[in-house]
């Protein structure tokens, strides 16, 4: 995937992205379907086995590898269920 107006984003490249609906925003998306990253550590690189976002924000809980994500994603997804 690869969009012109973000560099981010390369051509080839994998990426996990954590998104939330905006659709039917009457500013942004009035009439179809459209969702947005759902914050800066909301994006993740793939490369291999390693992870990695492009914010500094509690950069210190953030996971380095493709494991540690699915580690982190799954123990939010048990905690919200309880």
């Amino acid at each position: 995937m690869t969009l012109v107006d973000d560099p981010l984003f390369l051509v080839g490249g994998d990426h996990i992205l954590f998104l939330e609906s905006v659709s039917g925003d009457t500013v942004h998306a009035p009439s179809r379907q459209l969702y947005r990253i759902v914050n800066p550590a909301g994006r993740y690189d793939v490369d291999g086995e390693s992870v990695t976002t492009h914010t500094e924000f509690n950069a210190e809980l953030l996971p380095k590898s493709l494991d540690d994500l699915i580690d982190q994603i799954e123990r939010e997804t048990t905690s919200n269920q309880e």
